[in-house]
């Protein structure tokens, strides 16, 4: 079982999302910022790391929300607080921030579908205050 990570930042009832690189796996395809947590790694950390990796940001975890899995994936999407930095590219093609409606409607992959979910049904205290200011 692979564990995996996500991070939802949250400002102004809007979520940043990602496009991966066409090159890569699922191309095209619009994600939370993430990936694999390394052998000896906790989520917290992995989740920091990620993000400091992919957009050279510096965030840290505020909420955990409910794990996913599969037979292969073990994926945990984290609501995260942003420390600092400025988001680069460095293995996306686009970053931006939207609303739940163009969310729903974009080409997600199927695990931050699934997050955007769980976030728009169970969270949505998070999108009524900015995270960043608590």
């Amino acid at each position: 079982m692979v564990n995996v990570v996500c991070g939802i930042l949250i400002l102004n009832d809007t979520i940043l999302i990602a496009k991966r690189k066409l090159d890569s796996n699922n191309g095209g395809e619009w994600e939370f910022p993430g990936g694999k947590v390394e052998d000896n790694e906790d989520i917290n950390t992995a989740i920091i790391r990620e993000f400091k990796e992919e957009l050279d940001i510096d965030i840290q975890p505020y909420h955990q929300l409910r794990t996913i899995s599969n037979d292969d994936i073990e994926f945990t999407p984290f609501i995260v607080k942003l420390v600092g930095g400025k988001a680069r590219l460095i293995v996306h093609d686009e970053v931006r921030f939207v609303g739940k409606d163009e969310f729903l409607s974009m080409n997600l992959t199927p695990f931050t579908k699934e997050s955007g979910k769980i976030l728009f049904d169970s969270y949505t205290i998070f999108l009524k205050k900015e995270i960043e200011n608590t």
